[in-house]
């Protein structure tokens, strides 16, 4: 039995996840098999429609003394080989493009890139549709078809120019870079800044190190040598949670590097990852589950008390741990840690002394060092709504970081401690305003967000505090303030924020002395909690039925089954083909689109955007 998915690539679709393997119905990897590990690509970079907005000025464009119709074809071309180059410096599979000179002369049979002006592949906001024809039970893929929308249904502008891409504008690399991921076998993520995330934001077209491993892990690539795996659950069952997100943070850099869903058994795993680093994990619940996979459908996030639980940090059980996420440290000799059961949590398992400092108008600092003989910490805060639109003018959190009883000789270079505050990249839409100085200096420091070469916000801070020769005024002091992010900065770096965004706003702290040498930290010792404990003491969530992965009794018998309003789900829609070998190429793509038209868009078209807020 052939299967055929094409996946719509909307603007303002529901869909997301963490990175996520395409799976046909018997729960298979969907990916290519070719022997020689090359997929030729046939590509027409001339657009049916002139109206693409270009990324020089008019009087540019006469200077250069080509037609736009000709400007467009040689930058598309660009576009297209830059988004291919994207995912070949990492792919075990090299996508080769070949131009052709006409989108007739395409062999249907063969994997091809093209713009449509034709309607009837697209519905209503969709940019793209990837089209993918593969075996349901092997999840070898035979080919591939992506279409761009030059159609009246396409609402969104397409551009050149990747300063201008967000919600109404579509800068064609950020569409492309996408595409090639599902072109590729992987589904939608919600990892911030994930290229595989559903929705436009600048910087699309850079890959994430989140779609970096779930292509690694698809071909069963193996680079590095370290694991991290666990299992997830609730309940006083201490019952095993299906579809869960599962976040690894790096401890370096506090941000998320790959996030996986827990299968059937609430088990998950983080695969090559480096050695001599230190990291730590966050749990959060799927954003949205109305028009995932058919293989996640059956996902129940309901599990504190008829409500979805919360995005919370993996720390040890106990009052003293509160707040504090547990590091786990990978080397040579500690390669691989299971650290085993994680419980989801209904709050945000914040300090309570810390919470408490957050409402006295004195004494408010906390300590993040856990113990005096600490060189390094993380922390996870909390900002209120009412914190973050007061902004500079509430009182902000404060903490210190206490150094006094350390030998810097025991550091001969340029002791600093290294500082990074992140909250977008777990889903909390504000800024950091900071402001630091050592206990002797009188005046502070100030650190706030900074913009990308495109314009885009970067709303976390790396923050290097030099020492001073001098042990006594080594006490760091740290006043953090939210900065409400306005509604274009949030598309811009969430995508869809009313999807993406997290219930509570938590940010995390990471602190670490060292050297900074040419720019670069060098750590003096790498954060670790062990002896390491999981949470089978502490579990929390009121779990009333277990969910597990949907497989249709089509699948189970292999026949071909009548497709239905489940079979269609607003962002990727399967069909059974009647015979077992289907056509290809472009020609199985038509089929597709007409047949999931016919039945998709008078059924399910005004559930498919967000609203515009």
């Amino acid at each position: 039995m052939r299967k055929l998915i094409f996946v719509l690539f909307f603007l303002f679709s529901k869909v997301g996840f963490t990175y996520v393997i395409t799976k046909t119905e018997l729960g298979k990897n969907i990916k290519w098999n070719y022997r020689n590990k090359q997929i030729p690509l046939y590509y027409n970079p001339e657009p049916v429609d002139t109206n693409i907005v270009l990324d020089i000025s008019s009087e540019q464009l006469s200077n250069l003394s080509i037609s736009k119709a000709e400007y467009l074809k040689i930058r598309v071309k660009q576009i297209i080989e830059e988004s291919v180059a994207e995912w070949n410096q990492v792919s075990p599979y090299q996508v080769i493009p070949y131009q052709v000179d006409s989108s007739e002369s395409m062999s249907s049979s063969k994997s091809t890139l093209r713009f449509s002006d034709d309607y009837q592949y697209f519905g209503s906001g969709v940019i793209a549709v990837t089209s993918t024809l593969f075996s349901a039970t092997t999840g070898n893929i035979s080919s591939a078809d992506i279409l761009i929308n030059q159609s009246f249904t396409n609402v969104i502008d397409l551009t050149l120019d990747k300063k201008r891409s967000s919600k109404q504008t579509a800068y064609l690399g950020d569409v492309l870079t996408h595409e090639f991921g599902h072109f590729l076998g992987l589904a939608h993520s919600e990892v911030i800044n994930s290229t595989m995330i559903f929705s436009i934001f600048k910087g699309q077209h850079t890959i994430h190190s989140d779609d970096i491993y779930g292509l690694w892990e698809n071909y069963g690539i193996t680079t590095n040598s370290g694991e991290i795996s666990g299992k997830v659950i609730a309940g006083d069952a201490k019952t095993e949670v299906f579809g869960t997100n599962v976040n690894l943070m790096s401890f370096a850099t506090n941000k998320v590097i790959q996030a996986v869903i827990t299968d059937s058994e609430g088990k998950f795993s983080f695969k090559n990852l480096d050695l001599d680093e230190s990291y730590f994990i966050a749990v959060s619940p799927i954003k949205n589950l109305s028009s995932i996979s058919d293989y996640y459908k059956q996902i129940n996030n309901q599990i504190c008390a008829q409500e979805s639980f919360r995005t919370s940090f993996f720390a040890k059980c106990g009052p003293r741990s509160k707040g504090r996420p547990q590091a786990f440290y990978l080397d040579a000799n500690n390669n691989s840690v299971d650290v085993g059961e994680v419980t989801i949590r209904c709050d945000e398992n914040l300090d309570t002394d810390y919470y408490a400092k957050k409402f006295k108008d004195s004494e408010r600092s906390f300590e993040l060092l856990a113990n005096y003989l600490d060189t390094s910490a993380v922390f996870t805060g909390y900002f209120s709504s009412e914190e973050i639109a007061a902004g500079l003018t509430g009182k902000g959190d404060v903490f210190t970081l206490d150094y006094r009883n350390f030998d810097l000789s025991q550091i001969p270079l340029n002791p600093v401690v290294n500082i990074n505050l992140s909250s977008s990249t777990i889903g909390s839409d504000f800024a950091f305003k900071v402001y630091v100085k050592l206990t002797n200096e009188t005046s502070w420091r100030e650190y706030s967000a900074s913009t990308d070469s495109t314009g885009k916000l970067l709303t976390d801070l790396n923050i290097d505090i030099e020492l001073s020769e001098n042990a006594n005024d080594n006490l760091i002091e740290l006043t953090v303030y939210p900065v409400a992010l306005s509604s274009d900065e949030k598309y811009e770096i969430f995508a869809a924020p009313t999807v993406l965004l997290n219930a509570n706003n938590l940010y995390s702290i990471t602190a670490q002395l060292g050297s900074s040498v040419a720019g670069n930290f060098y750590a003096y010792a790498k954060h670790d909690s062990y002896p390491y404990d999981d949470n089978s003491s502490c579990v929390e969530g009121t779990l009333t039925y277990a969910s597990s992965p949907y497989i249709s009794m089509s699948a189970l018998l292999g026949s071909t089954a009548q497709l239905s309003e489940d079979d269609a789900p607003i962002s990727c829609g399967t069909i059974d083909l009647d015979n077992s070998s289907g056509p290809g190429g472009m020609g199985s793509f038509v089929l597709g689109v007409i047949m999931v038209l016919i039945f998709f868009i008078p059924q399910k078209l005004n559930h498919i955007f967000l609203s515009d807020s």
